[in-house]
């Protein structure tokens, strides 16, 4: 697994890989059903909808939004 933090454009690639998993990835990550429904209502494909969700969750988690704590999130365990 990589360290460090996803930059935008690998944000944009991870959300085709996420994009049935959105919202409950977007929950695990402190996400509220506001802000979920405003994500879910502003965006037509589930892609875009991840895409947002995650580089909202790095603007407001700054160096904290990493790699280990997206895998976390996603329901794997820690290698």
């Amino acid at each position: 697994m990589r360290a460090g933090t996803p930059t935008d454009e690998e944000l944009e690639k991870m959300s085709f890989e996420i994009a049935v998993i959105w919202e409950r990835l977007g929950r695990r990550r402190g996400f509220k059903e506001p802000e979920m429904r405003e994500i879910d209502e502003a965006h037509d494909r589930l892609s875009e909808k991840g895409c947002h969700m995650l580089k909202h969750w790095k603007r407001t988690q700054g160096s904290a939004a990493t790699y280990q704590d997206l895998y976390d999130a996603s329901g794997n365990k820690s290698p």
